[in-house]
């Protein structure tokens, strides 16, 4: 990983602030309170906090948590895995996860614990890879984390599981990572990727974003 100071770094990281700028300002609203769950390097807290909501980022991983702290300040971010919320005080209002979910194994479980922290109000809001993109299908994901691998979903794949999880599917959009993600062979693949997405239906696009939400009257 490179270091958070040098200026390819700050390349990236205004690329992803600048990729995700709309996408902020579509979904997060002024005094919302968000988490955000695999924050990564931390380039969605400038922009939320920019939107005047209340952020919390947590990240498992102890290299990216504190690059992260290096790049936007060490103030709403926590190093730590998500857990099951077992207190009703502590409910949010957005909850934010890109290319996380993907990588998880056992998705099922992963999302009651992202349901333990939503209200009937809730959306959350979920960025996952599309197994349907062209020449993904049965490519295995592999976790940033923890290194583990599990099979890729596709359009159709991800709308069952979501419906299985008793989850209200407000909307599926298509979602692009930035142009540009690193000076190497997988960056110059996204390259390529941006400009397949651009001639591909919803449906095959690498990437897609579902707003859900609880089912009315369920509160896990």
């Amino acid at each position: 990983m490179n270091q958070p100071k040098s200026m390819i770094s700050k390349l990236i990281q205004f690329l992803y602030r600048y990729n995700y700028r709309s996408f902020i300002k579509e979904n997060i609203k002024e005094k919302d309170s968000v988490l955000e769950i695999g924050s990564g390097l931390g380039f969605l807290k400038p922009l939320i906090i920019s939107e005047g909501a209340i952020y919390r980022g947590i990240e498992p991983s102890e290299t990216a948590f504190k690059n992260s702290t290096k790049l936007y300040g060490k103030e709403f971010f926590f190093n730590e895995e998500l857990k099951k919320n077992t207190n009703d005080n502590i409910l949010f209002d957005k909850i934010i996860s890109i290319t996380v979910l993907d990588e998880i194994k056992d998705k099922a479980n992963f999302i009651k614990k992202i349901k333990s922290y939503c209200d009937n109000e809730t959306q959350i809001l979920l960025a996952v890879r599309n197994a349907d993109f062209p020449f993904r299908r049965d490519i295995k994901v592999t976790s940033s984390f923890n290194n583990i691998s599990t099979k890729d979903l596709g359009y159709d794949e991800w709308i069952k599981l979501f419906h299985s999880l008793n989850l209200n599917i407000l909307s599926v959009k298509k979602i692009n990572r930035p142009l540009l993600t690193s000076f190497t062979l997988n960056g110059l693949k996204n390259i390529l990727v941006r400009i397949l997405d651009l001639f591909l239906s919803t449906k095959k696009n690498y990437m897609l974003c579902f707003i859900l939400s609880l089912k009315d009257m369920e509160q896990i």
